[in-house]
């Protein structure tokens, strides 16, 4: 293992990402789907200042400290989120406790294997979760009634704001320091994310309404199991489609959690040692932590770290390069 990854190894974790935490959380987020285009196209700028800022990660202790930081905050905040959806739509007889330690004994041996396996792993699997979840979504667009589809805007600061909790630009700004390659191509597992986005929260908002998605624990899984899906295949395929879902988001917890190993280098800790301490505090904490208050964190979390990691540190390296170059 080179620790090195491909554009489209990069792509494919990008655009899985992308179908994790984010289609969970944005729709309980808008009130229109005009929000959500414009939450979009807040999220594609940011994205475009993380593939054109010049700088890396690993050229800094200061940067590797920062970004590791806030990682393993993202890290605790999105297992406990996951934790809590697979108890609730998969494993209701098991323990949170137990499902937390299932998920942390993966992500740490993913996290030991590098990022080389996680972006081999993700584009094997790229196809079957693409496929499957557009043919969730496309199917569900029969059920869609057109009155629930509302443009009016409720508060455009705020939306400014949920711009960041899309976070492909940071998950692009962490892959950076792994590219074997240039940055060629990487705009376009961007598009095709951004894209995926805005249609799958049209559509659960189209199927749902506002009032049935502010009632729901979690949209996305209840437009799963309301979705009259043609049984082609199988029966039951709900359950298919949301651990399609459960593995998006463990992939995105993947690429936070080895890179945040990786980072831990530059500041002279052991991988190992880096990797069973990381492991047991956020085992700890994500255990301890309460279920009510994480989406609301982790949102408000992604918001103002993100102000940081995802604005103010490329764009101050944007800045230094223009005055270098004039």
């Amino acid at each position: 293992m080179n620790n090195k990854i491909s554009i489209a190894q990069v792509q494919a974790l990008v655009i899985i990402a992308s179908l994790g935490f984010e289609i969970l959380i944005l729709p309980m987020l808008v009130n229109s789907i005009m929000e959500c285009i414009i939450i979009s196209l807040i999220a594609f700028l940011l994205c475009l200042i993380a593939i054109y800022s010049d700088f890396s990660i690993n050229d800094s202790k200061v940067l590797s400290f920062i970004y590791s930081v806030k990682n393993i905050l993202v890290i605790i905040l999105s297992i406990r989120i996951l934790g809590n959806a697979v108890k609730t739509v998969l494993l209701n007889n098991m323990y949170i406790g137990q499902i937390i330690l299932i998920i942390m004994l993966a992500i740490g041996y993913a996290a030991y294997k590098g990022i080389e396996t996680i972006a081999r792993i993700a584009q094997m699997l790229f196809w079957f979760i693409f496929i499957g979840t557009i043919y969730v979504y496309i199917t569900s667009t029969l059920d869609i009634k057109f009155n629930n589809i509302d443009f009016r805007i409720s508060n455009f600061p705020k939306l400014l704001a949920y711009g960041l909790i899309i976070n492909i630009a940071e998950i692009i700004i962490l892959l950076k320091p792994f590219l074997s390659q240039g940055k060629k191509n990487v705009l376009t597992s961007v598009i095709i994310s951004i894209l995926l986005i805005t249609f799958i929260t049209f559509v659960i908002i189209g199927r749902l309404g506002i009032v049935g998605v502010k009632k729901s624990q979690y949209p996305l899984f209840e437009l799963m199991y309301t979705a009259n899906l043609p049984s082609v295949f199988i029966k039951r395929q709900e359950g298919i489609f949301i651990s399609l879902w459960t593995i998006s988001a463990l992939i995105s917890i993947f690429i936070y959690y080895t890179v945040t190993i990786d980072f831990m280098k530059n500041l002279n800790i052991d991988k190992k040692a880096g990797l069973i301490f990381m492991t047991l505090f956020v085992l700890i904490i994500s255990y301890f932590y309460n279920d009510y208050n994480s989406i609301r964190t982790y949102c408000f979390l992604q918001i103002i770290g993100g102000l940081i990691t995802v604005i103010f540190i490329p764009m101050f390296y944007i800045l230094c390069r223009r005055k270098k170059v004039d």
